[in-house]
């Protein structure tokens, strides 16, 4: 739908999985028996991430173990349903599960425009400057720590999803 270069797309099919869905979490939105959305989520310790644990620069993280690492993804919601509650339902729910397993930092990218929707959920820029995605094109990297004191300075809503 959006024209993205996939290296993973089967077209008949109207598919895409790739290396990283094989040790993935996916949530999806259902709605009455239908699809509506889904995203997904890699935990660091379980996977290879990478070009994308270069992109994120993960290898400067201090103090955090691979196991308390994510990488969300694929956060796709039905073209009808765009401007509606699923993406940040889909997000609150991925948040809440993180932190049930003792996830401490999320990382994500997205294209720019994007970016007012990631930022008031409260995921910061790790650079003012986009990568280049091999296959999505200009993406900016962001980071959110679950931290309460973190997510109470940036004033996200995820704050409200902690034990």
């Amino acid at each position: 739908e959006l024209g993205f270069r996939q290296a993973y797309a089967d077209h008949d099919r109207k598919l895409v999985r790739d290396p990283l869905d094989a040790t993935a979490v996916v949530l999806l939105a259902d709605l009455s028996g239908e699809v509506v959305g889904t995203v997904r989520t890699n935990v660091a310790s379980e996977c290879d991430l990478g070009r994308y644990a270069e992109l994120h620069r993960l290898h400067a993280l201090r103090g955090v173990a691979r196991s308390q690492v994510t990488m969300t993804s694929k956060l796709i919601v039905d073209a009808r349903y765009r401007h509606g509650r699923i993406a940040r339902q889909l997000a609150h729910a991925l948040f809440r599960l993180g932190v049930m397993c003792g996830i401490v930092v999320d990382f994500i990218d997205c294209e720019e425009r994007l970016l007012p929707l990631y930022e008031r959920l409260g995921y910061r820029r790790t650079s003012e400057r986009p990568f280049e995605h091999p296959e999505l094109g200009p993406r900016y990297p962001l980071c959110l720590w679950t931290n309460p004191v973190y997510l109470r300075h940036v004033g996200s809503p995820f704050l409200k999803g902690l034990p």
